[in-house]
């Protein structure tokens, strides 16, 4: 059992038996069971014991123990073989698997015959490649034939070992075989630059950075650098990179570029009023690239001390967003001095920037993703963080006293002293009939705890219910957008034409008095085009 086995308990505890087995700490009664069950306590052992009876057949088969190592009945079978012979000439080979191997007339040396054979394969394979390709340059990464690559490989490591004989010499020299190639580095080195070809067209120069994106090309440029400042890059190398444009001192270059781009961002500070260019600035996105880029230096501390002076004389924010939020924080505090409250409404059309940035607050204090100095800064200047709970619990209040003083929870809908209570006490009731329950549990069992009647109408209650329902959604209109003229558009178009049949129906006096009364509550406007009118006189 592999130790990568997925249920790493069981593979532990399996080499740990095996462990105590080896230590002589085992029981007998436990090494009984496990060898009942075909428990190997060594399976390195028993790994060995198969090939070596693998071998055995192989040997009553073909009559010798010389396995090719190209075997395509058996391939692992001949690399063990080879790997026998190599641990034979190790003084810690086991004695007893030298003396198992020996007894079936195992051939520690390799037969000189066989290896001119394998040899004469190979050279086979090389003249097929040869008429193929017009050469014997075998790249080591040819993936047809890796095992070929090899061997032309080995034979050149001979070569210059003096240790290739002269016949191979003479034959391999038919094919015109080149004995000190350099067609890996130079594939190394013309991969390198056909990177580079495409990183210029892309961003218009050759200086690469160091970054995790070209980390390896910007290290092979630098390094082009550094031999040809030894005078150690061939002078086809320095030519190839010179038609390309390649700097070969980017210090000056990067200065020059710097300089161009601090300008055009003076520029846009002049026309915008700040520095803070957006990341997907349309009219120089590599502006915007500039400017993100010298910010996360600054971060690393890796901007020099120079750089930051310039951008700080064009009042550069290294953190914008910690900026803007110190700027809506005094905007909401100049908004509490002058409201007495920090709820600045979604529709505040006074301050869009200052309404965003508050429900934006609100919205990452319920995802805890607020920090919680800003929160207690929050705190400090009364700032609610759930308007809706609080708004709840005021109208709880109020309706507690209404029964205090009345003695039930049945508040009317158009309850003169307190218009809001009654509107609210109906929205409850609609809410708890909801199926997608919008009301939570502890609520409902505060309103049960004073006596509130959840069914409170019972006459022509399913259209009375329809229409308390869509005097609640003019409500929510009205908070929203400031008035109840609600446009026939695909979002409101229901509610657009129950407000047009509400018109209707007080034209030819067929509307109650009291929902007259509720709608005028809420600023209902009843002729549209006086209404309109009004506006502008």
């Amino acid at each position: 059992m592999p130790s990568t086995y997925k249920n790493k308990r069981l593979a532990t505890w399996v080499t740990r038996q095996r462990t105590l087995y080896n230590l002589n700490d085992l029981d007998k009664e436990r090494i009984n069971k496990l060898t009942n069950i075909g428990f190997i306590f060594d399976p390195d052992e028993a790994a060995w014991n198969q090939k070596f009876m693998e071998l055995k057949a192989f040997k009553e088969i073909e009559g010798h123990c010389n396995v090719p190592q190209k075997y395509s009945k058996n391939p692992k079978l001949g690399s063990w073989v080879a790997i026998q012979r190599a641990n034979h000439r190790k003084p810690n080979f086991s004695q007893i698997r030298i003396n198992q191997l020996s007894n079936i007339n195992f051939n520690w040396q390799i037969n000189p015959a066989s290896i001119k054979i394998d040899w004469e394969s190979y050279f086979l394979q090389l003249c097929d490649y040869y008429k193929e390709y017009g050469h014997s340059n075998v790249p080591s990464n040819y993936n047809k034939n890796r095992l070929l690559a090899r061997w032309v490989i080995k034979q050149r490591v001979k070569y210059r070992k003096n240790n290739l004989s002269k016949d191979y010499i003479n034959i391999l020299n038919t094919l015109s075989f080149d004995w000190n190639p350099v067609d890996k580095q130079n594939d190394n080195w013309n991969n390198n630059f056909a990177k580079l070809i495409a990183y210029k067209s892309l961003n218009g120069h050759c200086n690469v950075p160091n970054n995790d994106k070209n980390k390896k090309l910007g290290a092979w440029a630098s390094k082009q650098r550094q031999k040809y400042k030894k005078n150690d890059l061939p002078q086809e190398r320095i030519n190839k990179l010179n038609q390309l444009g390649f700097n070969w001192n980017p210090i000056d270059e990067d200065k020059e570029n710097w300089d161009k781009r601090f300008d055009q961002l003076a520029k846009y500070k002049d026309l915008h009023g700040h520095c803070n260019v957006p990341k997907n600035y349309p009219k120089n996105m590599q502006l915007a690239t500039w400017v993100d880029k010298h910010r996360q230096k600054y971060r690393k501390n890796n901007l020099s001390q120079d750089y930051i002076d310039k951008l700080n004389m064009l009042s550069f924010e290294w953190d914008p967003k910690n900026t803007f939020s110190e700027k809506m924080f005094s905007e909401l505090c100049a908004f509490k001095a002058k409201m007495g409250h920090c709820n600045v409404a979604r529709n505040y059309k006074q301050n869009n920037q200052l309404a965003n940035w508050v429900n934006t607050q609100r919205a990452l204090y319920r995802n805890k993703k607020l920090s919680q100095e800003h929160i207690n800064q929050l705190i400090k200047i009364g700032f609610i963080f759930e308007p809706d709970k609080d708004d709840w619990e005021k109208m709880f209040s109020e309706l507690c006293s209404y029964k205090a003083a009345n003695g039930n929870c049945k508040v009317p809908q158009c309850y003169s002293s307190n218009p809001a209570l009654g509107r609210w006490v109906s929205r409850q009731r609609v809410s708890f009939r909801k199926k997608i329950k919008i009301l939570s549990k502890d609520r409902i069992d505060r309103l049960n705890e004073i006596g509130f009647i959840w069914e409170f109408i019972n006459i022509k209650k399913n259209k009375i219910i329809s229409w308390i329902n869509r005097f609640l959604q003019l409500c929510d209109f009205k908070k929203e957008y400031g008035h109840c003229n609600v446009p026939r558009n695909l979002d409101n178009k229901e509610l657009a034409i129950w407000a047009s049949k509400q018109r209707y129906k007080y034209n030819k006096g067929k509307l109650a008095q009291e929902r007259i009364d509720q709608l005028n509550s809420i600023g209902f406007i009843w002729n549209l085009k006086k209404g309109a009118l009004n506006e502008f006189i």
